[in-house]
């Protein structure tokens, strides 16, 4: 009977281990993919003559008015669902910690009031607390000195800058991820037991997808160069294929 006690402490701490410590480590505050609007601005080409001017495409401020609102929405769902998730968790696990007399079961109700605890102040944070893309729309909003022209310029370089730091922070995860399956890898090799191998060996497999999908995959921010670039960086349609291509990993 207490071999079987033990069996059903230890499933629920793997469960609750694995399914909170994902939710609160993994990816956290990532919106609703937002496709910016067309424009149907096309630069005049007259034979003999200068170059044209390039095509500036005033939909930065749309674009990242509909970006806030979609982070926004999506932050105050995932707020929520946090804020209860972890409430339901510190309800049982508060006085499971205190009717419960056998020491791993009490670890495990300690550990769950943490999470839960970080899950509540998580989800906290996501609804009360702006996102970047919101501030930066409102501080634009509240200088009504600026003209729209000067308003998207500002909205085209804070995309530029958002886009650097996603590509800079995707590269920091290719290469931790990379790091860390290589050193799974060698420590299975080393390993005497065959458990040990298997663990550890999953474990370089997974660093490795992680690593991957991280090094294919470009941020949404890098994206909205990538699918128009004009809209953030204020070139032509013809050297948009070509501004593309500087900001893959």
């Amino acid at each position: 009977m207490k071999s079987t006690w033990m069996k059903v402490y230890r499933f629920t701490a793997a469960a609750l281990l694995i399914s909170f410590s994902t939710a609160l480590v993994g990816e956290c505050a990532q919106a609703a993919p937002y496709h910016p609007p067309t424009s149907s601005q096309t630069p005049s080409s007259v034979p003999g003559a200068r170059a044209p001017a390039p095509v500036v495409d005033h939909s930065a401020i749309d674009w990242l008015e509909a970006k806030a609102g979609d982070i926004d929405r999506n932050h105050s769902e995932r707020g929520w669902a946090y804020i209860v998730s972890g409430g339901a968790v510190l309800a049982g696990s508060i006085p499971g910690f205190y009717l419960s007399h056998d020491l791993f079961a009490q670890a495990v109700f300690s550990i769950g009031q943490s999470l839960g605890v970080a899950a509540v102040g998580y989800g906290s944070y996501l609804v009360l607390i702006r996102n970047d893309y919101s501030q930066f729309v409102k501080i634009l909003k509240g200088v009504p000195e600026l003209s729209v022209g000067e308003k998207n310029h500002l909205a085209r370089q804070f995309l530029v800058e958002r886009a650097a730091t996603a590509r800079a922070s995707r590269r920091i995860r290719v290469i931790t991820h990379s790091l860390t399956g290589v050193l799974n890898l060698v420590n299975g090799v080393t390993a005497s037991s065959t458990e040990l191998k298997t663990a550890l060996f999953f474990l370089a497999g997974i660093n490795a997808l992680a690593a991957g999908s991280f090094a294919i995959n470009p941020s949404e921010e890098e994206q909205a160069l990538t699918l128009r670039p004009q809209v953030a960086l204020g070139v032509t349609p013809q050297a948009a294929p070509v501004a593309s291509l500087t900001w893959h990993f």
